[in-house]
């Protein structure tokens, strides 16, 4: 999907065309009324390869007319290949077997129904982070062979641009009223079959704005981990609640992290009330989310120390 990513389009469609396969594929290039030239350069590469890029192009901007998500109904319903994989189109995939590697391990292991990689993840055209290590040091996890439901709902999972996936589920009629879209997406898919995770750099996320720490920190907020939370919920009914354990589980979780991030009495009261309201407060999440708010409240107290200690330094040295 693109939206006035003139600057960093042709190093994108670079990365489609140049892919090195033993099948054909067509790349969907939505552009959703860019008015800085990314339709020129879209323009351009259908040109050059007619038989990959299928451009579709949108007047007016479908987010800002009517909340309507390209993905869901532009993209998704033209597909019409055995398997689908995802990019923004300021992102790009970084090696040139992407493809062919990817379909190769889903054709061998039908009983997987997914699989992804490793990101880097670029800030102002330098590479800044590794996305399995920003997981990691956010959520204590790190990715495994194989992503579990639970993985997927606590946010364990690794960039959207390295995901290759089964063309071939049903997405739930609230999907496009989710606070989030690739969490239910990656959750159906691990509803149908395996996930399999490759300990490998495929595509680069450019994360422009406040990064990615800030990012996080934000997705975890109470209100929107709520949301998240609401989410989770009614996804299970979706699925036949096949999933319960771990999503409940996983809504729990959620509310934890929040807590460790934004420790306070309110909001360990609103967490608490909320998920009795769900049926979801008992021994362990009551001592899970205990647990989370001493953490926030003791790293709030060593931050705050931290800066008095800092504060006096100077002084301390003057006499």
């Amino acid at each position: 999907m693109v939206y006035n990513h003139v600057e960093f389009l042709k190093t994108t469609l670079e990365s489609f065309v140049n892919q090195k396969t033993d099948f054909q594929f067509e790349v969907l290039v939505h552009d959703d009324a860019s008015t800085d030239g990314s339709q020129e350069i879209i323009r351009a590469f259908a040109d050059a390869y007619p038989s990959i890029i299928k451009p579709i192009y949108q007047d007016e901007n479908q987010w800002k007319l009517n909340n309507r998500n390209p993905l869901i109904h532009e993209l998704f319903p033209k597909a019409k290949g055995k398997y689908i994989a995802l990019c923004e189109g300021d992102d790009f995939w970084t090696s040139t077997d992407k493809l062919q590697s990817q379909v190769d391990f889903l054709d061998h292991n039908p009983e997987f129904s997914a699989i992804c990689a490793n990101s880097e993840v670029w800030e102002k055209d330098r590479v800044t982070y590794d996305y399995k290590n920003i997981k990691w040091n956010w959520l204590g996890r790190s990715f495994s062979d194989e992503l579990t439901v639970y993985d997927l709902s606590t946010h364990l999972f690794p960039h959207t641009s390295s995901w290759l996936f089964v063309n071939d589920f049903e997405l739930s009629e609230d999907h496009e009223t989710f606070v989030v879209g690739d969490v239910p997406l990656f959750l159906l898919m691990a509803d149908k079959g395996r996930i399999k995770y490759v300990d490998r750099v495929l595509s680069v996320y450019r994360q422009h704005g406040g990064g990615v720490t800030n990012e996080l920190r934000k997705r975890h907020a109470l209100e929107h981990v709520n949301s998240l939370s609401e989410m989770l919920l009614s996804l299970d009914a979706f699925m036949g609640h096949r999933h319960s354990l771990s999503l409940k589980k996983a809504t729990i979780e959620l509310h934890a992290i929040a807590l460790r991030d934004h420790a306070s009495i309110g909001n360990l009261s609103r967490a608490l009330k909320q998920l009795n309201d769900w049926g979801l407060l008992g021994t362990q999440s009551l001592y899970r989310l205990t647990l989370a708010f001493c953490q926030g409240l003791a790293q709030r107290i060593k931050r705050q120390f931290s800066k008095r200690f800092k504060s006096i330094t100077p002084s301390a040295k003057s006499e």
